[in-house]
């Protein structure tokens, strides 16, 4: 069993024992509010509970905790080598990305824009559900690599969108749909793992000479002191070319590229 199974049972384990010492606390605090007798120590003991119950829910291995004001960091690069913003050829469509499609794996997710924050770091998805695709990489369709990003697991949820990423083998499908009802198709060629402070930038979220995608998620190990995983699992497939169904595929690379300014 993998450190990331192995966080996702001790998660499950530890689910119930909670929620049962969470409703036991209830319990005893609203018996010390309606009864007179012996309401000091329902109170006491219902304080009790409630703690257990929070730490325990607090130590569970492979959740992220912030204290206030704190930001818990996704699968975004480290400030220290994250990337200047790329120009791109501009997509002759220029519909707003809304979901990507990963039949293997189940994954069918809303899409979210997003960039660089102010200290040059790519700013993670906001949620366990969402994917996000960067700014500073090329459209779908524009002849470049579309970047995207989703967490592995995440604080209170569990498993996330790209927990299952890592079991996607060569040739898997990736589908990328527009508000506009055209999708743009990819078939995976590599998968590999980098520790995210030597991570080969250029190569993961760079330019390429045709149309690709780039998938980010963690990896590795989960350091309670920085909050961070130390590597990341990056996913790049290449457009499939020449496909029938135009319902299914947005431009051929002849017209994106003709389109391209």
């Amino acid at each position: 069993m993998t450190e990331r199974e192995q966080r996702a049972t001790t998660n499950n384990g530890k689910a119930l024992p909670t929620a049962l010492l969470l409703g036991l606390g209830m319990t005893v605090l609203f018996a010390a509010a309606v009864k007179d007798r012996s309401s000091r120590i329902l109170l006491g003991l219902g304080i009790v509970l409630l703690c257990a119950a929070a730490i325990l829910a607090f130590q569970m291995p492979g959740v992220r905790h912030a204290s206030s004001g704190e930001t818990l960091q996704g699968p975004a690069l480290a400030a220290s080598t994250a990337p200047p913003p790329v120009t791109t050829p501009v997509a002759a469509d220029p519909a707003p990305i809304t979901r990507i499609v990963i039949p293997a794996i189940d994954v069918d997710a809303p899409v979210t824009a997003k960039g660089l924050d102010s200290q040059g770091v790519m700013e993670a998805p906001d949620d366990p559900v969402h994917v996000a695709w960067y700014r500073f990489s090329s459209r779908p369709g524009a002849g470049g690599n579309a970047v995207f990003a989703g967490h592995v697991d995440f604080a209170s949820a569990g498993p996330a969108v790209f927990w299952d990423l890592e079991n996607l083998n060569s040739g898997d499908v990736i589908e990328i749909r527009l508000e506009d009802g055209i999708d743009y198709r990819y078939r995976v060629t590599t998968k590999e793992t980098f520790d995210e402070a030597s991570a080969p930038l250029d190569r993961i979220v760079g330019p390429t000479p045709g149309d690709a995608v780039t998938l980010i998620t963690c990896a590795g190990n989960f350091n309670r002191a920085t909050q961070r995983y130390d590597q990341r699992l990056v996913v790049q497939g290449e457009r499939i070319a020449n496909e029938n169904s135009a319902s299914a595929t947005g431009p051929p690379d002849d017209q994106a590229s003709q389109n391209q300014h």
